[in-house]
């Protein structure tokens, strides 16, 4: 029974990777040290599973009980970037949902409050260098992709912000000063600007 459970937990070592690097576990090795102790391995591995006492597994299982515990703390902090924002920029109000997309994080425009022209039509990213997605409204665009969360520097990175008004894309980091304001700096070269959002919920 402790086999099949240590197993399970290495598939569960397998599965958060990324998490792992970031906490500087390497998961090849890690899982390779548990499964040593399961007796899953063919025969080399057999008599040293064989005698196994009470002390090493609880020792075994207590270290297995801290690496879950480490990595559901480190996915919550990596998940406390999703919710929705309050943004104000040159003058602009609008809304903006950050969520999980793919292997990381996306933002996306929920409400602006300037949707209509003087005209009656509505705002569109017309500025988008891609002529495809200059008839987006302006309450969808996508305004920040594939950030993902830096454990060791508690930011989210490697991903880029796109500006609307500018039609430009930028490298981008982001964090928080505090619990409830989200920082982010666009980087072109050695020059950045900094923005912040609100976070509502």
């Amino acid at each position: 029974m402790a086999s099949i459970l240590i197993r399970h937990i290495c598939c569960f070592v397998v599965q958060k990777r990324r998490l792992l690097v970031h906490m500087n576990i390497h998961p090849v090795q890690l899982s390779w040290q548990i499964l040593r102790y399961s007796g899953s391995f063919a025969l080399p591995l057999q008599a040293e599973s064989k005698q196994l006492t009470k002390r090493m597994m609880k020792r075994v299982m207590s270290m297995l009980a801290c690496l879950v515990m480490a990595v559901s703390s480190m996915m919550a902090q990596s998940d406390k970037i999703v919710g929705n924002y309050s943004v104000v920029r040159n003058g602009v109000s609008s809304k903006v949902k950050v969520f999980k997309h793919g292997d990381g994080f996306r933002a996306q425009v929920t409400w602006v409050d300037n949707l209509k022209k003087e005209d009656g039509t509505l705002r569109t990213d017309e500025k988008n260098p891609d002529k495809s997605k200059r008839s987006v409204r302006a309450d969808q665009i996508v305004l920040i992709d594939k950030v993902t969360y830096d454990a060791k520097n508690n930011v989210w990175t490697n991903g880029k912000i796109y500006d609307p008004t500018k039609g430009k894309t930028y490298k981008v980091k982001l964090w928080f000063d505090g619990d409830k304001v989200l920082k982010m700096r666009g980087y072109i070269g050695p020059l950045f600007d900094t923005s912040e959002w609100k976070k509502i919920d």
